[in-house]
């Protein structure tokens, strides 16, 4: 699932979909939207964000592109897989 949250994001969405051809969900909010539902402050680090979603559709767990297990490809798989191992226990 993708969500846009930036002030021109419907504006963009037609060429999102056109060169991405996503074969996910794809939608838009507001930042304020998007900031509340994370449980996340406002901030660089804000976003953008990895969020992995429980059973019930709330997140689990998120990272910033700029925490640790985002920002260093090498380590990046081993966090994500370990946070989708709990969550589809």
């Amino acid at each position: 699932m993708a969500v846009g949250y930036t002030e021109d994001a419907a504006a963009r969405m037609g060429m999102f979909m056109q060169v991405v051809q996503p074969s996910f969900p794809v939608g838009i909010v507001s930042r304020a939207e998007a900031l509340k539902f994370l449980g996340v402050s406002d901030g660089p680090k804000a976003m953008p964000r990895l969020v992995l979603l429980d059973k019930a559709g709330k997140p689990a767990v998120s990272w910033s592109w700029d925490d640790a297990p985002l920002r260093d490809i090498g380590i990046f798989p081993a966090p994500v897989r370990q946070a989708l191992e709990k969550l589809t226990k």
